[in-house]
């Protein structure tokens, strides 16, 4: 038992970061504009998903810039950028 901890522990190691970065990848392949329908965010990770003209865009969360962003903001994201342009109403 002693010897399979350091490898389960291994293996959600490397999952998480796997995850982390098809996330990033897929986030980095949206392109939009518009205004913001509808924001949510998931627990346990406060990760913020948007919906811009009824399509949901789901973000990997890093840092503050969704937590001031509401219904009616625009936002601007363009494909393979990682900048996202938001213009309060």
């Amino acid at each position: 038992m002693k010897k399979f901890i350091p490898h389960l522990l291994g293996f959600i190691l490397v999952t998480t970061i796997i995850l982390a970065i098809v996330g990033h990848i897929s986030q980095s392949n949206y392109e939009f504009s518009g205004l913001i329908q509808k924001i949510k965010f998931e627990e346990p990770k406060h990760t913020p998903i948007i919906t811009v003209h009824q399509i949901n865009y789901k973000f990997v969360y890093r840092g503050t810039e969704f937590d001031s962003i509401k219904v009616g903001d625009s936002i601007i994201k363009l494909k393979g950028e990682e900048s996202i342009r938001i213009i309060k109403k």
